[in-house]
Parts: structure tokens; sequence; C-alpha cells
């Protein structure tokens, strides 16, 4: 039992190693894109009222950005830089010099397209400058302003490892509890049945005075009281039959 629970363990850890390491980076990925949504519906509509620039608004758009580790600039039609979520001015400016190039036309070879429309591209491209990997999004908002909107990758691949690392620490330490918890209840299931084994040899060779010990409500301790009943009748019995055959022996012998 106990290798059988050592096997089923190994085998769900390898099959959720497995998994981590084939499909929580898709599923990364896609609630990257669904943020980036979420951001680009927050600033078109700003933008559409004309408050994108106003407290209320870079408060939303704050509380968005950091909880989902983003970036973004919007420049407006004379390519000024209208509002920004960049780390600082030379990261801001960068950006600017990326959404240009995309408005130019200059759109990385090695970049992988999700979703493209006459509004905005949703692409996966690398950032040669600091070999970063990120999920993007630009384009022109309704009001005719141009956007990027970026989020990194890099932290996913790290955030799978680690996550892998922690499983191995988890399953490892539930194999251990396990394992012992599986010895303790083996324990308690073979222990009766060795001893009803010996009790029977011992009854199969007329020695009677063996008793089952246990005592706990469960369907073995019964089936052993039943051997402790058996006994008794048995011993009964034999004792019975072999003070018959000696009274029919003195009255042979007369």
């Amino acid at each position: 039992i106990a290798i059988i629970f050592i096997a089923l363990f190994f085998a769900i850890l390898l099959l959720s190693i497995i998994i981590n390491s084939q499909f929580l980076e898709n599923y990364y990925v896609r609630n990257k894109q669904a943020t980036l949504m979420e951001v680009y519906e927050i600033i078109n509509e700003a933008a559409e009222e004309n408050v994108l620039t106003t407290e209320k608004t870079r408060g939303v758009l704050e509380d968005v950005v950091e909880s989902g580790n983003l970036t973004f600039v919007i420049i407006d039609q004379a390519n000024n830089q209208t509002l920004t979520a960049a780390q600082n001015d030379i990261k801001a400016n960068e950006m600017i010099s990326q959404l240009m190039g995309y408005l130019l036309n200059r759109i990385q070879a090695n970049g992988k397209v999700f979703e493209s429309n006459e509004k905005y591209q949703l692409h996966r491209t690398s950032y040669p400058l600091d070999g970063g990997e990120y999920v993007e999004m630009w384009g022109f908002l309704d009001d005719g302003q141009a956007f990027l909107l970026r989020s990194p990758l890099d932290s996913i691949r790290e955030s799978v490892i680690i996550a892998n690392e922690f499983l191995i620490y988890i399953f490892t330490g539930m194999v251990i509890i396990g394992s012992f918890c599986v010895w303790l209840f083996a324990k308690r299931i073979t222990n009766p049945i060795l001893e009803l084994t010996a009790l029977s040899k011992k009854m199969a060779n007329l020695d009677f005075e063996a008793k089952y010990s246990g005592s706990h409500s469960t369907e073995i301790n019964v089936l052993g009281n039943n051997f402790n009943a058996m006994s008794e009748k048995l011993e009964h019995t034999i004792s019975n039959l072999k003070k018959a055959n000696n009274e029919l022996q003195k009255d042979i012998e007369k």
C-alpha cells in the first residue's frame, strides 16, 4: 500500500510540473492580454470623454497598472506625450520611440501577433535594448491619439521555476507525512490479520488456549471475536466427544 501511495504522489507531482511548464505560461499570457484590453478600454473611454489626464482617471489607471505590472505611453497627433506610466523619463522616451517605429510599420519579425485590427494590434515581442520579452498592445484611440501598452513576460519563467520547486518541496513533505500515515494505517490492519493467522494455526493444532485480543469495533475485530467463539465451541465439542469416547471405552471393557 505504501509503495502504491508513494508512486501515486510522485505521478501527481510529475504531472503538476509538466502542466506548470507547458500551460502556465500560456495561461499567464492570456491574462496579460485581458489586462491590456482592460487598460485600453479605460484610456479609450477616458480620451473620448476628455478626462484622460484627470486625477480620477490617473488613480484608476495607477491601480490597474500596479496590479498588472504594466507600463504605457500615450502621444497626441503632434507626437507630444499626453500620459505615461513608465518607470522614468528614459523608459518613457524608449517606449515613445518603440511606438513611433510601430506607427511607421517597423514591426519586429520575431513577434507573434495575437490580434490585429484597424484600431490596435496585440502581440508578443522581444525588446533588443534590454533583451526582455513583452506582451504589447499599440494602436490609436478613438480620438486619434496613439498608445503603447506593455507588460513583461520574463517574470513568468521565474514564477514557473519557483512554482515547480515549491511543488517538489510540498509533495516531498506530503509523501513523507503520508507514508508515515499509511504505515500506521497498514499496521492497524495487518497486525490483527497476522494475529488471526497465528490463531487459526493454533486452532488447527487443537490449541484452544490462544484467544484474539483485539478490542476495536472493526470488521476484523468482529471476525476475531467470532474466532474466539468458534474456538470455545470447538473446545467444548471436542471435550464432550472425548468424554463420550471415554465412557464408551469403559462400557466396551465391561
